[in-house]
């Protein structure tokens, strides 16, 4: 696990929440609950970086899209179900109500959105892995997008389903002939679609399911040689997922969702010109990295949660958790080879830089302070280290007893 792969976790959650309403940077002070003894204050240099922490967020302007948001800590990650899936790829991330960020859904089901979504489709979220050789032209490559999507009512989605398998029938009449439609074997309700032949070495087989108000969609391309293998894996995956969305509460269809409900985002350095942010668990953190099963299990065994807007701050269980999310990442960010330790912040001696040896504009700074952990990246070192010192600042007002 990299390191780099949390930052990376930053500008993908931007990148899908940046219609989520924004707030404030001019926060009132408050009282301040830790600091560092071997942090010099004085000496600090924070920039035009703020020092305090924003006002609440309040909800969210987007009420489905900050749904599809919160969903993604109840979609299975795949190397939940096949350890080998930890290859990013994409589509990935969260999509609201409005049908031209839609595009997921032709991607993975094969079928135009508006054809089964109308106006029923709420949003959804889609996670995308592969295996190591997902990246090349072989005939050993894995790949599997799934996707859960949330409909108005549980008839909805089911009319959903229908429709798509209608789609695909309607393929087979137009005389192709090695187009299959049938029941998925041991998954009651689950239909799955896929081309059967002599020529058909590498196949994607589609997988949907309709369950109560969501539509489930796997998309997993590899050798039909492993089609049995591809077909137990998506099975366990549905199994997996309906016990996650038994967990998920949606938030009343009445009232928008708050963005920042535990109080965590507010820690955050603000994204420039890019309002908006997202805080995730374990699962959701893990849908965006490139070292998905470290992530998740690092942040899993530390009860964390992640606030991700122009910085990343985790807020960990104990102070002895924020530590390990701490060592993991910057341990294994020097393992990988790519990143070196720097010179760290004037007059703060216990944050950690590092440079990215294969790029000269990309630094990366670190830091805790009681059961924070927070991370900040600059295209300069000094623009690296400002931040993580304004950091800093913000967490000496952070709530350690907060829930």
């Amino acid at each position: 696990m990299k390191l780099g792969a949390l930052a990376r976790g930053v500008v993908a959650a931007l990148s899908v929440a940046a219609v989520v309403a924004g707030c404030s940077t001019d926060g009132q002070p408050v009282a301040a609950t830790l600091t560092d003894p071997k942090v010099d204050t004085a000496a600090l240099d924070t920039g035009d970086f703020p020092t305090q922490a924003s006002a609440p967020f309040g909800r969210a302007a987007d009420h489905h899209l900050h749904e599809a948001l919160r969903m993604g800590d109840y979609v299975v990650v795949p190397f939940e179900v096949n350890p080998d899936l930890t290859t990013y790829e994409t589509p990935n991330g969260g999509f609201g109500a409005d049908p031209k960020d839609w595009s997921a859904f032709g991607t993975v089901t094969g079928v135009k959105p508006t054809t089964a979504a109308n106006d029923a489709l709420l949003g959804g979220f889609v996670s995308s892995f592969g295996n190591p050789e997902s990246t090349t032209r072989t005939n050993n490559r894995l790949i599997l997008n799934t996707m859960v999507l949330r409909y108005r009512s549980a008839q909805d989605a089911t009319v959903a389903q229908d429709t798509i398998y209608r789609t695909y029938q309607e393929v087979v009449a137009k005389n192709e002939p090695h187009l299959v439609v049938v029941p998925l074997e041991g998954s009651p309700g689950t239909f799955v679609r896929y081309y059967q032949g002599s020529r058909f070495k590498q196949s994607a087989r589609i997988y949907v399911t309709a369950y109560k108000d969501y539509l489930l969609v796997e998309k997993y391309d590899g050798p039909v040689t492993q089609a049995a293998a591809m077909d137990a894996t998506v099975r366990d995956l549905i199994s997996q997922q309906k016990t996650l969305l038994g967990e998920f509460t949606p938030s009343p269809t009445d009232e928008a969702p708050l963005i920042d409900p535990h109080s965590l985002l507010i820690y955050t350095l603000p994204a420039g010109d890019t309002p908006g942010g997202a805080v995730w668990g374990p699962r959701g953190m893990a849908h965006r990295q490139g070292d998905p099963q470290d992530i998740f299990t690092v942040l899993d065994d530390t009860k964390s949660q992640t606030a991700i807007q122009g910085s990343a701050v985790v807020r960990s269980d104990t102070p002895q958790g924020a530590r390990k999310v701490f060592d993991s990442f910057a341990n294994d960010m020097v393992k990988d080879g790519t990143y070196s330790q720097v010179d760290s912040p004037p007059g703060f001696p216990t944050a950690t830089c590092m440079t990215n040896d294969t790029k000269s504009n990309e630094f990366v700074c670190m830091m805790t302070l009681g059961r924070y952990y927070a991370q900040v990246e600059g295209q300069t070192l000094k623009s690296a280290q400002q931040a993580v010192s304004a950091q800093y600042l913000i967490l000496t007002s952070a709530d350690q007893n907060a829930h």
